[in-house]
């Protein structure tokens, strides 16, 4: 039998963290994908915030662009070094993820296990993924639409080479992190994957929508205005 005392004493163990070689280049031009720009500000921050010990990260960044990182750092993130990379993706289109796969290769190289971490892991969430890296990979995957779509996604030849980059990187992957157990099932299928490989983790809601005080006034300017009752129910 497990007693609770036992579960809470175990809750105090934290396990080891490890060094992190993590591409946040879409945070530099978050333009380009603001869905996944704003998972990654959420997940740094949520690093920051609850460090392990041992932790630490190796941002992959991009020249020319502002530098987001000084903000994590005086907000607790622990950054070992940066790595610089060319901006190839964008001005190659669908081409430059191949290019961009063997950068982030050789981004990756003489970076070593901090003495007090666990080891080390690559993680990317903006599509590109090292090409045969050496650390296991973690991908996390907020868009389907490329394997859904790909009338639309891979029309051209150059845009079927990027397609078949990002499907050659995730079926690579140690592990791929998607929103909805529909994504996984969508990943399994499409992709062919294993599921073993997939993790469902949902995504929190943004602080925007953290409840507040309530507002009587606007609630009533807000019935009053779409005609809604004292009592009502929103599906």
């Amino acid at each position: 039998m497990v007693l609770l005392a036992d579960l809470a004493a175990d809750a105090r163990v934290r396990p080891p963290g490890c060094r992190v070689v993590v591409d946040l280049r879409l945070l530099q031009e978050s333009e380009r994908a603001p869905i996944t720009a704003a998972y990654l500000r959420s997940l740094m921050a949520s690093y920051a915030a609850h460090a392990l010990p041992g932790e630490d990260f190796v941002p992959v960044l991009r020249r020319l662009r502002p530098d987001p990182t000084p903000a994590m750092e005086a907000a607790g993130l622990h950054i070992a070094t940066r790595r610089w990379l060319p901006p190839t993706a964008r001005p190659l289109r669908s081409l430059g993820l191949p290019l961009d796969a063997l950068l982030l290769r050789a981004a990756e190289l003489r970076i070593r296990p901090a003495g007090s971490s666990a080891g080390m892991v690559f993680h990317t969430a903006g599509g590109a993924m090292p090409a045969r890296s050496r650390l296991p990979v973690v991908a996390t995957l907020l868009d389907m639409a490329p394997w859904e779509l790909p009338e639309s996604y891979a029309r051209t030849a150059a845009a079927r080479v990027g397609h078949r980059s990002r499907t050659a990187g995730l079926r690579r992957a140690s592990r791929i992190i998607v929103a909805s157990h529909a994504s996984a099932d969508a990943l399994v299928r499409l992709v062919d994957v294993d599921r073993e490989r997939v993790a469902v983790v949902p995504l929190a809601a943004d602080d925007a929508f953290v409840a507040g005080a309530p507002d009587r006034a606007l609630w009533q300017q807000l019935r009053d205005r779409y005609r809604i009752p004292e009592r009502y129910l929103v599906v």
